[in-house]
């Protein structure tokens, strides 16, 4: 059943041509909790890509950190690998409530109380990221020279392990990319094929290779990102698979 217009109230403001609360209200009519039928079929395997730390993980993080742990403290990722030893709970009535009030025009959702939006500061309270340094795009990073396995050969994480992780002997700087690239792509921003990809290994060899980068403006931006696939399949009436940082969105809405 459609919902009724957000009260005046949440709107911030009187209506006026010249008023900039014209454009919130507007905004606050089109998110999709009001001008949707709330439909949580839509959401049927959308929040498949959790970052629960697989089988054999933890042992692969505990060989790299003992070579790696000071250079990833220097990189600002220290906090972040850590959060990846411990399986994280899945709320899953909590995310496809809220998602229903996100804004993809605002980058915000319309809570009763206001507008609320998850900040740079809130990346660097929960994860530890570094926001200081600059961000380069794909095209500025260094060619990866060597080829580490993805979806065509490894279709699971499991199998990307066994081909990459390493028991004895010193870690390589293969290796060490390899596990930044897991990482990255199953960890951080749990990308929807659910099996390892090339889109991070650029930035898994640039860290790797001990160079620093803002990861936490590109992942604050992969967040916003996600939810705007998010906001455009619900108001097209399309099934929700995304895949995306819902983790991250979890826990900043309980804190």
């Amino acid at each position: 059943m459609p919902h009724q217009s957000i009260p005046n109230s949440l709107c911030l403001g009187p209506r006026s041509s010249e008023n900039p609360t014209d454009l919130i209200s507007l905004e606050a009519n089109r998110i999709p909790f009001v001008s949707q039928a709330i439909d949580l079929d839509s959401w049927t395997d959308s929040l498949r890509a959790w970052p629960n730390p697989p089988e054999g993980w933890i042992s692969w993080y505990n060989r790299v950190a003992k070579t790696h742990q000071g250079a990833w403290e220097t990189l600002g990722i220290s906090t972040a690998l850590s959060l990846s030893l411990s399986p994280l709970e899945k709320d899953e009535n909590l995310l496809k409530t809220i998602g229903y009030f996100w804004s993809d025009a605002l980058n915000c959702f319309f809570f009763g109380h206001g507008l609320m939006t998850p900040t740079l500061m809130d990346v660097v309270m929960i994860t530890g990221l570094n926001i200081s340094s600059s961000s380069p795009s794909a095209f500025e990073l260094a060619n990866v020279p060597f080829k580490l396995s993805s979806k065509t050969d490894c279709t699971n994480w499991g199998s990307y392990m066994k081909e990459h992780a390493k028991t004895r002997g010193a870690v390589t700087e293969k290796e060490h990319t390899a596990f930044l690239n897991m990482w990255l792509e199953h960890f951080i921003f749990c990308g929807p094929s659910l099996a390892p990809t090339k889109n991070y290994l650029p930035i898994a060899y640039h860290l790797a290779k001990g160079g620093v980068i803002g990861l936490g403006k590109l992942f604050l931006g992969e967040v916003y990102r996600y939810l705007h696939l998010m906001t455009t399949n619900l108001l097209s009436h399309r099934k929700i698979k995304t895949g995306g940082p819902w983790w991250f969105i979890q826990l900043w809405a309980r804190l």
